[in-house]
């Protein structure tokens, strides 16, 4: 997908239902940010220009055939903003190079996070199995992952989740493929050249309401929706990964993630992205975008890739 993929305001119903819901997703993965190792002491690089953050990438090696095989890891590199200057003259093929590298530490590194609470949910639930009984602070910890991922309500938090809720708490405590995660940030946010990615940081069109962006041609009756803004694009890509392992509209996708693994499969992206229908109002043609823009940009074979075990780094953008 080139230049003509920007934003659609024209969503599906349930994008509709799901900005009520954002609040609490944004307060979620605030949550989330306190064990991503990203915010802990990572090293500062300030760059201005595309062409300081192109050369940074090259000075690290940086490429997206590198991560193709499991033997080369990714940088724990975290841009914080795109430059000012990405929406300028810069050739198709090198800012979508430029946006995939900049995108795919992020989403490793939310993937990362959700993976650590994942593997301690099921110690925890392989412990239950057992009949034993859990200590007070895995106790508290299991609750609150209940109440963050809206498997119950603050209300009804005080028990230890039943083995029905701990099984839904496995289906949605769980990684997003780094394809799909990619083909979506780029078709929502066309490459990062949309006003929403620009001015907020938003990179997957979450809407909000109240505070955010106005788009510009809001339709009469979808009320006083906005897209949400974000401080950092690491912000934007954990409410998204919230919003796909928790509201009800993904329901599917997630039971067809659980499928794979309960089979022993890695997460297939353009498999995965079947169930991405009801994320945006053209449904199965949303889907045909997203599988399209993977198979184009080889993206598939990205959904093996991972961080590597060097201390991380922020990229500050310079005015932003």
């Amino acid at each position: 997908m080139g230049p003509k993929s920007i934003h659609k305001y024209q969503r599906h119903p349930w994008r509709r239902a799901a900005t009520l819901a954002l609040a609490v997703l944004l307060l979620a993965a605030a949550v989330i940010a306190l064990v991503l190792r990203v915010d802990r002491e990572a090293d500062v690089e300030r760059i201005a220009t595309v062409r300081e953050l192109a050369g940074y990438y090259a000075s690290l090696g940086y490429t997206l055939e590198a991560p193709a095989t499991e033997n080369t890891p990714v940088p724990r590199v975290y841009l914080s903003a795109f430059p000012e200057d990405w929406g300028g003259a810069l050739e198709v093929e090198r800012r979508k190079s430029l946006f995939f590298r900049s995108v795919m530490p992020l989403v490793l590194a939310v993937d990362e996070s959700i993976g650590e609470e994942r593997r301690r949910l099921l110690a925890l639930r392989r412990i239950m199995g057992r009949g034993a009984t859990l200590g007070e602070k895995d106790g508290r910890w299991l609750v609150g992952l209940a109440v963050r991922y809206q498997v119950r309500t603050e209300e009804g938090s005080r028990a230890l989740p039943s083995p029905p809720e701990i099984a839904e708490l496995a289906r949605r405590v769980d990684a997003l493929p780094v394809s799909m995660a990619l083909a979506q940030a780029a078709v929502e946010s066309a490459y990062g050249t949309s006003r929403f990615a620009r001015q907020g940081n938003a990179l997957f069109g979450q809407w909000s309401t109240g505070q955010g962006i106005v788009p510009q041609g809001r339709r009469e009756g979808t009320g006083d929706h906005r897209i949400a803004a974000f401080a950092t694009l690491l912000d934007s890509v954990r409410a998204y990964a919230m919003n796909l392992n928790t509201h009800a509209a993904y329901r599917k996708f997630r039971l067809s993630r659980a499928a794979r693994r309960g089979d022993g499969a890695a997460l297939d992206g353009h498999a995965l992205a079947a169930h991405l229908g009801p994320y945006a109002e053209t449904g199965a043609d949303y889907v045909a975008t997203v599988r399209r823009v993977i198979r184009q940009n080889g993206l598939g074979r990205l959904d093996g890739a991972r961080l590597g075990t060097r201390p991380a780094a922020r990229i500050e953008t310079a005015g932003r």
